[in-house]
């Protein structure tokens, strides 16, 4: 699940700046004296005067996000009933060799992830409807409040009602990754981890007949489909993309983003120089196209007000700009074509 982690790390981020901003809004009240703050029912009921409601209904949300966001994982995951070889990520790496037809493995499986999906989506419609009526009161707050420093304490009120809000997003795809069902990664037949998806008008790329029943096992990302019968076969004889030698077929190393792109630039090594110059361009034309409406906002402004030297000052630098930018387009559609 090394794809959960940034969402981790952000919904981490987003919850400190929620307390942060809450205990800022209190403590900018009372001026910082921790001696003022009065930590009773009354306060706590003091709508219009007070922060402390802020600070306890941060607390309870920080609470529910917790609770709900475990709750969400651990109802919406299920068990595969595959039985994997070895487990990478967001695939599971497995031989086609079980006993049992993988096809009848993963229809259970989509049928208890059906189930499951259900009963995770009941708690994040529970968290999204507290999370909507904490956002919809501290909106009220932040109009009727008695503000002693409206731009600091209203900003304030603001940026914590969009935290709630942006919270509840990340905590949503965070969900949805941790219980989203893994692909299986054939190396035999395709490179990118495949995923049962129900299909129509599809052709079997391996044995190029078309996908009966409905049923196929598909990356997106390739647009490429097998049927189940390829899939449960797994023929190294028929596999796609893959590298042959003389001692039958290797397997190819699975890359990453960073891979991919560590070779696009040792691929372009002989022509760094050409490649170099063509992103040199393109920074100084887009640069050039970005200062472009201001000079002719500018020039415009100088007929309005009929200045003469600064409509004449505007006219050559729109001439420059239009130059600088049909000379270094040019320069880099060349170097693309070289």
């Amino acid at each position: 699940q090394h794809m959960a982690r940034p969402l981790v790390i952000l919904l981490a981020v987003l919850l400190a700046a929620d307390v942060g901003s809450c205990l800022c809004l209190l403590g900018f009240l009372h001026h910082w004296c921790i001696s003022t703050i009065r930590c009773d029912f009354a306060a706590l009921r003091d709508y219009h005067g007070d922060m402390l409601d802020v600070v306890a209904m941060c607390l309870l949300r920080l609470s529910l996000v917790l609770v709900c966001t475990w709750l969400a994982i651990y109802l919406g995951r299920i068990l595969p009933t595959t039985a994997p070889s070895n487990t990478q990520g967001d695939y599971t790496a497995v031989t086609t060799e079980d006993p049992e037809d993988p096809l009848m493995q993963d229809e259970r499986d989509k049928a208890l992830k059906a189930k499951a999906d259900v009963r995770k989506n009941i708690v994040l419609i529970l968290l999204f409807v507290v999370v909507t009526a904490m956002s919809v009161l501290l909106g009220i707050k932040s109009v009727t409040f008695e503000y002693s420093s409206e731009p600091v304490q209203g900003t304030g009120l603001v940026a914590v009602i969009i935290l709630i809000n942006v919270e509840f997003f990340v905590v949503k795809a965070l969900v949805q990754q941790w219980t989203k069902i893994a692909g299986h990664l054939v190396p035999n037949i395709h490179h990118h981890p495949l995923h049962l998806r129900s299909v129509a008008c599809q052709w079997c790329d391996l044995c190029d007949t078309r996908v009966d029943g409905g049923q196929a096992y598909r990356c997106n990302m390739c647009d490429f489909d097998v049927c189940p019968s390829c899939f449960k076969k797994g023929s190294k004889n028929t596999g796609e993309g893959l590298l042959r030698g003389d001692k039958g077929v290797q397997q190819e190393t699975q890359l990453g983003n960073l891979g991919y792109l560590w070779r696009t630039l040792v691929l372009t090594k002989p022509f760094f120089h050409v490649v170099l110059l063509a992103f040199t361009c393109l920074v100084l034309n887009q640069g050039s196209r970005l200062l472009l409406p201001k000079i002719q906002g500018s020039l415009l402004d100088s007929v309005i007000k009929a200045d003469e030297d600064g409509f004449v000052h505007w006219i050559k630098l729109q001439v420059l700009f239009s130059v600088t930018i049909g000379f270094f387009g040019g320069i880099r559609s060349l170097s693309v074509d070289i």
